[in-house]
């Protein structure tokens, strides 16, 4: 029988009966009988030899998958174990330790309804994440503003991606040694230490839980239905873009596992994918949830931003082998096209797309694992605006599918018997190296001051980084070195609002307002909602006396951002200190309201409630306030002072000795506790504390 009459024949088997191929052909019936029963023979030894084969690769033992998912989630706390006391850095300050939204479940529906961290920077931005803004709130409710449970939770979401990759591998692949492989380098890899150590970076670890979830269960439906994988695979899909939007790739990778497996679409999982993603398009453009951000465009073209895409696929490839000298500060430079890694880039996404196209019928793995991560890395490749031109926590999803080649690599040499044991100690030898690098990487993040200037290596002209060096320098009281960063700032920006507004602050903390005052006028010029410009504006018009002026600046801020706590709590103490103590009680109650967990407004309610005679409402709102502040001297000398006008010595006594211990500035403390003890008659302990009042007033 000829080649093609043997083609045709099996060919339309299906179709025709052997009697209709016969007669096509020209053939004996019986010829053509036992070529179909030869075939028939072929698949029947095939489906046999798999159906013994696919035991060794299903069967693995619980105790290997529990060992497994052990030695992932303590490597993930291992690597990460350093990061807990690191402080909140960059854009935490604004999205969490500043940002009222996060400090009361009051404000659920709000964060369900606005864009991440609004309540603070009071700016339209694309940055919708309901869920990552609930997590926050949840951290603040148990934690309040110690960053250590912050870090935790970052470090737990990790732990879950990289069993997320591990299940989702094996669901994929079925082989055990590969799927531990993939998850235990993901697990480790410092490329994700942006990710993971930054606070605000919890976007990407806390999407990519709920997505890799969505797509093991959409992988899970197309290889066999069954009906509860459906809600739960939408639920997950619904969480992932609500904690990050790029997630809406989503029906889009779905596609990706038809095109590489070449399997049936199930149009009930995947019309499922596009319902929910056309529904969250359709309620993000009509804004009925999040706002559309602000262009990042900058003047910049496609054609003048794609080489900053080719140089970015350049520099992700390096950094993803050899994982040194990270950082997060890229910035938006424009390249050229004849820049060298511009061309080598064209070259690598060229290679990836022709790889991933051939591979496609012969290795299903890597022809997958190609276009996962090109996939993934469009959305941020800056061919639509984004705030960078290369970030490395943008390889958080992308880098998945370069690590299960690389694994597959590895797999393949494991399964020739010579190279089993070199294998294994060359992957526990990567694993232990990227460990190290992730510890290593993690003490950048532990001290603000090293933090912003080891950046300025890679950024000299970073006018943000200057100026939020400068916080870090306030902070430490370092004045006269934030100045001089801030001005380094604006000179390079000249209108940078920002540094402006800075640079008066520090001023104002130096009393020197004839100098804050033309800079935070500045700050506000150059951005007319600046909330916190306004803020210290009217704090400099406070200090000078100029009343109107402060009270206009600090009602201005209100005006901008209503939940501006600590305008109400400044107005406060204005209207206290005018005998207006209706005014007074109203904005700090408003205040309370706002920051139910800042001792500062239950304070100065307190005092002024004391200041009008009544009593008992201020030992109330001072006991409050010590509460929440069991350690701040100023209170405990509140109260010793209250319990003084009340004749009770003796607890008026354990409060300011409580007072004096914490080193109080107030030099009333001193000189109140002295009184007493000269009226107990212990005058060398009397003589001490008048001496140490005397030097607190000569500063």
């Amino acid at each position: 029988m000829k080649p093609e009459e043997k083609k045709f024949i099996l060919e339309n088997k299906e179709r025709l009966s052997t009697q209709q191929l016969a007669q096509r052909l020209n053939l004996k019936e019986r010829k053509v009988k036992k070529l179909l029963e030869r075939e028939k023979d072929k698949v029947s030894v095939t489906v046999q030899k798999r159906t013994a084969e696919e035991p060794k690769k299903r069967g693995v033992h619980p105790v290997f998958v529990l060992l497994a998912v052990l030695s992932i989630v303590g490597l993930v706390f291992l690597s990460y174990s350093n990061t807990f006391q690191s402080p909140m850095l960059w854009d935490d300050i604004n999205l969490v330790k500043n940002n009222p939204d996060v400090k009361s479940w009051n404000t659920v529906a709000k964060a369900l309804r606005e864009n991440l961290g609004y309540g603070v920077v009071q700016q339209k931005s694309s940055s919708y994440r309901p869920l990552q803004s609930l997590t926050y709130i949840i951290d603040h409710t148990i934690w309040k503003e110690n960053a250590f449970g912050f870090h935790l939770t970052n470090t737990i979401l990790h732990a879950l991606v990289a069993l997320g990759v591990f299940w989702l591998i094996q669901t994929l692949f079925k082989d055990f040694f590969l799927s531990a492989t993939t998850a235990l380098v993901y697990a480790v890899h410092p490329i994700h230490t942006e990710a993971v150590t930054y606070i605000s970076g919890r976007a990407d670890p806390l999407s990519t839980v709920f997505l890799l979830s969505a797509y093991a269960c959409y992988v899970q439906y197309a290889q066999r239905p069954r009906w509860w994988l459906l809600p739960f695979m939408s639920l997950s899909f619904i969480a992932a873009l609500g904690s990050r939007e790029n997630t809406i790739i989503l029906p889009v990778l779905a596609l990706l596992y038809h095109y590489v497996f070449r399997k049936p679409i199930r149009w009930t999982s995947f019309a499922t994918l596009i319902g929910l993603g056309l529904l969250y398009i359709i309620l993000r453009a009509t804004e009925t949830i999040g706002a559309i951000g602000e262009s990042q465009t900058l003047g910049t073209s496609i054609m003048q931003r794609l080489p900053g895409t080719f140089v970015a696929m350049t520099n992700y490839m390096r950094i993803m082998f050899l994982p040194l000298d990270l950082h997060m500060e890229y910035g938006r430079p424009v390249f050229q096209w004849a820049d060298p890694k511009a061309l080598i880039g064209i070259v690598v996404v060229a290679a990836i797309v022709t790889a991933a196209i051939k591979m496609r019928g012969k290795n299903a793995l890597i022809s997958f694992g190609l276009l996962w991560y090109l996939v993934n890395i469009i959305p941020v490749s800056n061919i639509v605006p984004v705030n960078a031109y290369m970030a490395e926590h943008w390889l958080y999803i992308p880098s998945i599918g370069i690590i299960v080649i690389v694994a597959y690599g590895a797999k393949k040499l494991f399964d020739v018997p010579p190279l089993r044991n070199a294998v294994l100690i060359f992957v526990i030898g990567i694993v232990a190296l990227f460990s190290y690098l992730t510890f290593q990487q993690n003490k950048t993040w532990q001290n603000p001051i090293a933090f912003y200037e080891g950046l300025l290596k890679y950024a000299p002209n970073s006018a943000r980084l200057y100026s939020d060096l400068s916080t870090a320098y306030f902070s430490e009281q370092r004045y006269d070195a934030a100045i001089s960063v801030l001005k380094k700032a604006i000179q390079l920006k000249p209108d940078y609002a920002f540094a402006h507004n800075n640079l008066g602050a520090i001023y104002n903390a130096k009393d020197e307002f004839d100098k804050a005052i033309p800079h935070l006028k500045k700050a506000i010029e150059f951005n007319m909602d600046y909330d916190v410009a306004n803020f210290n504006l009217g704090n400099a018009y406070k200090e000078t006396n100029q009343i109107d002026l402060a009270i206009e600046h600090y009602e201005r801020t209100l005006k901008i951002n209503p939940r501006y706590f600590d305008a109400y709590d400044a107005l406060g103490i204005i209207y206290s200190n005018q005998g207006n103590l209706d005014k007074a009680v109203e904005n700090y109650k408003k205040a309370i309201d706002l920051n139910p967990d800042g001792p500062r407004a239950y304070n100065n309610l307190a005092s002024a409630y004391l200041r009008f005679g009544k009593q008992n409402e201020a030992m109330a709102y001072y006991e409050k306030a010590l509460k929440l502040s069991p350690s701040h001297p100023g209170i405990l000398h509140n109260l010793g002072n209250i319990y003084d006008q009340l004749g009770q010595k003796e607890k008026a006594r354990q409060f300011f000795e409580e007072a004096v211990k914490l080193n109080s500035p107030h030099a009333d403390t001193y000189i109140k506790l002295a009184a007493i003890y000269q009226a107990m008659g212990k005058e060398q302990e009397a003589q001490a504390l008048l001496q140490k009042a005397n030097e607190i007033k000569s500063k």
